[in-house]
């Protein structure tokens, strides 16, 4: 087996373990077929500094994206990982990391409306003060948009005040299919236009949301795939401040921010995932028209 191959198995383990990378590797040796111990032994001082190096490179990947790791290294033994459902402190998002590839398993079998529902959902966790969905079809490259307006726990906001943060955001579901560059500067022409009062997406807003367009304060363009994103689609949206969230960053989100759950039940203690149920939540989720009338700055 090559390294490589063991580091996926091992990343892709249950995530409520905790791992000796040693013997691992020797109980992978054998199952390949190899039978030789002399060999085995062999084989794992060869690639264990390999399959270390690879599940460190998969850490930091995930530490820069503001994802939780499957696993981390023991900071007493330099060979254990130590799943993240383990190492997690907080009880309640413990609870819900078990069930971290099943939430990205089902944003990947969302019907792409639903997929736009759950991105609006994304932005109202986010605790945005009013958000809607566009046209749906032709339109512009505007799926959902809203606004945020910053706070403060001191509540003295200084230059805050006023400053509402407003996203004009775009959703694409794709089946295993990386988002390319071509389609991020495809995407930033909408948003350029909408700037500048020309396109689908402005004629859209003016005709349905004449309240995001008297919101005063930068526009942000937001870009949400369930799937991820090529390095050259990475390189140009930050080239042009467009902030991207792929299909990972989307589950901790709803694992780390949501707050009352219809796809939880509790079973004599023990937290249960409901995956009909949360597709059923966001077929039906809309915008909140409780501040339809609400004055903006």
């Amino acid at each position: 087996m090559s390294s490589f191959a063991i580091a996926e198995r091992l990343w892709n383990y249950p995530t409520d373990e905790i791992i000796q990378l040693p013997i691992e590797i020797e109980k992978m040796l054998r199952l390949s077929g190899e039978s030789d111990e002399l060999l085995i032994f062999e084989k794992t001082e060869e690639l264990l500094p390999k399959v270390k190096r690879m599940l460190q490179k998969r850490i930091q990947e995930c530490d820069e994206k503001g994802v939780t790791p499957n696993f981390r290294f023991s900071d007493l033994e330099e060979n254990r990982l130590i799943g993240c459902v383990i190492f997690e402190k907080e009880e309640n998002i413990k609870n819900r990391l078990v069930y971290k590839k099943k939430f990205y398993q089902l944003i990947n079998e969302l019907q792409w409306k639903a997929f736009e529902n759950l991105c609006l959902y994304i932005v109202q966790i986010y605790n945005f003060r009013k958000f809607d969905i566009g046209k749906r079809t032709k339109d512009g490259g505007l799926d959902f948009y809203g606004f945020y307006v910053p706070y403060s726990d001191a509540g003295y906001m200084g230059f805050l005040l006023g400053m509402n943060i407003r996203i004009f955001g775009q959703a694409k579901h794709r089946n295993k299919q990386t988002i390319s560059e071509g389609e991020i500067r495809k995407f930033h022409t909408h948003y350029v236009d909408f700037l500048n009062g020309k396109g689908r997406a402005y004629k859209f807003v003016l005709s349905n949301s004449q309240w995001f367009l008297k919101v005063k304060g930068p526009l942000v363009p937001l870009f949400f795939t369930n799937s991820n994103f090529s390095r050259d689609a990475i390189a140009y949206a930050n080239e042009k401040g467009i902030v991207i969230r792929d299909g990972e960053q989307i589950v901790e989100d709803v694992i780390r921010l949501s707050k009352s759950e219809p796809w939880f039940s509790s079973t004599e203690g023990k937290l249960q995932f409901n995956p009909k149920e949360l597709k059923r939540f966001l077929v039906k989720f809309s915008a909140d028209e409780r501040e339809s009338d609400i004055n903006v700055q």
